[in-house]
């Protein structure tokens, strides 16, 4: 009897789930998986930061994009510190974004309608999903505070299946825009960034 076990065990699948209770193992979780990505990089986060944490993370991103990785960001439209210009950079080199309700100054209901989801889905079979965002008070690496929080990590393709569907249904949904007119990106700038 134990040999059909057995037999059957060389087609179970290996998943793996960890939750990423230390800050800085889970920065470095995040750093992995984006740099391991052959393929496709998919992350949503409300707060994004012009920090160590959240510039480096982008300068990964594009070096993923630059090797012809498919990479989509979804940001909170209220709630990231990214300048135009650097928003155009991105776009310019292959990082495709996205902004979650765009805020409308007579429109009381964009102001408190905000996207919290943080999520990075590398591959559709590594994912990070929890409370952290792109921000260095994130990952204690914040001289003045730090929050605490959680993450949990997953390698299993049907819950990264199932997260990736998740994440185009919000990619392409309504609340979201691309549309954002900017101007074109001088070579000043672009050196800049």
């Amino acid at each position: 009897m134990w040999f059909i076990l057995l037999g059957q065990l060389q087609f179970a699948k290996a998943d793996t789930f960890r939750i990423l209770d230390d800050e800085k193992e889970s920065l470095q979780c995040r750093i992995d998986m984006t740099v391991g990505t052959q393929y496709e990089l998919l992350i949503s986060t409300y707060i994004i930061r012009l920090d160590e944490v959240g510039l480096g993370l982008l300068q990964l991103m594009v070096e993923k994009a630059a090797q012809g990785v498919k990479v989509r960001l979804i940001l909170d439209a209220m709630h990231n510190d990214l300048p135009r210009p650097l928003i155009k950079y991105l776009l310019e080199k292959n990082v495709e974004i996205r902004m979650y309700n765009k805020v409308r100054i007579l429109e009381f209901h964009t102001i408190i309608d905000r996207m919290h989801e943080k999520v990075l889905i590398s591959d559709m079979k590594d994912i990070i999903v929890g409370g952290r965002n792109m921000s260095k008070d994130y990952y204690k690496l914040d001289s003045t505070g730090n929050f605490k929080d959680r993450e949990m990590y997953a390698h299993s393709l049907k819950v990264g299946t199932d997260l990736r569907n998740h994440f185009y249904l919000v990619w392409n949904h309504n609340k979201l825009t691309n549309r954002t007119k900017y101007n074109k990106l001088d070579d000043n700038k672009r050196t800049y960034w």
